[in-house]
């Protein structure tokens, strides 16, 4: 069944309140939200740290100006344009098994691939990013350095929700674009593992962000429906119950 919550967030319409939390589901390692303009330290429009809101202190920022991505109050979004990423040096997960949901949209294209985030220089452990030009643009979710890559294009300048599940005890990695699954049973040789360098926004030539979550085990399907539609009903996108 296919759920369609809206066309989009009016740039002066507030966000709808919010009853579900992903906090109330075990396993939530980190969660930057750009709605939440309080997790966001901005002068002068550019953004020089995002808060993590999982209470694990997960924060990542950018000291340098020019590198600083810019904060979209009308769309409550987080824009990164060319070499603009924040960063954390000290900051190491550790998975073994690794679930992630992102809503947002490529704008302009890489040739190094625009990474959402990543664990690792250049998704050396794991990581999100969208590969391809713009008339074959598919995201990859990204494990010890294999490229898995959805099935399915997408558009440039659209927002669309994908989430990714790695199960390390069936060696199994799954994608998801607004719920309907473009990646399926592929073995990502290992565990994700981790280093201390993570990123979001890396080597990207146009890229909004409005929410991650990373939550540190294989969810199920009950729970990534349940947040799939919270993010569905909070983006105004659309989301196929797996």
């Amino acid at each position: 069944m296919l759920v369609n919550l809206g066309k989009g967030i009016s740039p002066i319409a507030p966000l709808k309140p919010q009853l579900f939390s992903p906090i109330s589901v075990n396993g939530l390692a980190a969660w930057y939200d750009a709605a939440d303009s309080s997790t966001l330290s901005v002068s002068a429009g550019n953004i020089s740290q995002w808060e993590d809101k999982s209470g694990h202190l997960r924060h990542v920022s950018q000291s340098t100006g020019s590198r600083q991505p810019a904060h979209d109050t009308q769309n409550n979004l987080v824009a990164f344009n060319a070499d603009q990423y924040l960063f954390s040096a000290q900051l190491n997960f550790n998975l073994q098994n690794l679930t992630f949901f992102t809503v947002g949209k490529v704008r302009g294209i890489s040739a190094w691939g625009n990474y959402v985030f990543t664990q690792g220089p250049d998704g050396t452990f794991w990581g999100l990013r969208w590969n391809g030009d713009a008339a074959n643009l598919k995201p990859g979710f990204k494990i010890l350095g294999n490229n898995n890559a959805f099935s399915q294009a997408v558009m440039l300048d659209t927002d669309y929700l994908i989430a990714g599940r790695f199960d390390n005890s069936a060696d199994t990695t799954e994608g998801y674009v607004n719920g309907v699954r473009y990646l399926n049973n592929i073995s990502a040789a290992g565990n994700p593992g981790s280093n201390n360098q993570f990123f979001i926004g890396q080597n990207n030539q146009g890229l909004d962000v409005h929410e991650i979550l990373i939550f540190d085990r294989a969810l199920s399907d009950q729970e990534i429906n349940k947040i799939g539609l919270y993010l569905a009903d909070k983006w105004g996108v659309s989301w196929a119950n797996i």
